[in-house]
């Protein structure tokens, strides 16, 4: 009887993993100032995804341990949405050629490189970036992620106590003009 017990308790805990969320540590500076190293999060499991979240996800071919077996998880924020250009240049980030002005970054001074690129998401395909940008490893770096590599959003901080809190996307406005109609603070001039 105590076995049977044992074990609905487990498939319980890993259907809630798998289903509801999950808690996770953060390891390293990639996001800083937004979160810091050690803090305990809480991830949602969810399909729907805005401009501006926090998200934990995967990125190809990293992985933990030395048998890699088990994929290494990352925290990024989610910038550009399945469809859109996204464009580095004169050290401003465009969105379908509009600049998208970050004010959670931790400054405001350009953080990019000066060297222009470009990456066109297709179906399915979104592109985060740490806020600590300039030490962050990103899809800068790898390119575009599959929606099947983004596991969950982060929804709070959980501890320390003295940092809890929820987290909500920015309120970005609506862009009467283009295909963006969701999350960023927008501006047409950088």
């Amino acid at each position: 009887m105590i076995l049977l017990i044992d074990l609905v308790a487990v498939l319980l805990l890993v259907l809630f993993r798998l289903l509801v969320g999950f808690p996770v540590r953060v390891k390293g500076s990639s996001m800083i100032p937004t979160l810091r190293e050690r803090q305990l999060l809480w991830v949602e499991r969810t399909r729907r995804f805005h401009r501006g979240d926090i998200v934990i996800c995967h990125f190809p071919n990293r992985y933990r341990g030395k048998h890699k077996l088990i994929p290494q998880l990352f925290v990024k924020r989610l910038i550009g949405l399945p469809g859109e250009t996204l464009a580095l240049r004169n050290g401003h980030l465009f969105i379908d050629g509009v600049c998208l002005e970050e004010t959670y970054l931790p400054s405001r001074r350009s953080v990019y490189s000066a060297l222009p690129r470009s990456w066109t998401l297709g179906e399915g395909q979104f592109f985060v970036m740490g806020d600590n940008r300039p030490f962050s490893h990103d899809c800068r770096r790898i390119g575009p992620l599959d929606r099947s590599l983004i596991v969950g959003r982060v929804s709070t901080v959980l501890l320390p106590t003295a940092a809890f809190h929820h987290f909500t996307p920015p309120e970005y406005p609506v862009l009467e003009s283009g295909n963006m109609t969701n999350t960023a603070d927008i501006v047409s001039d950088c």
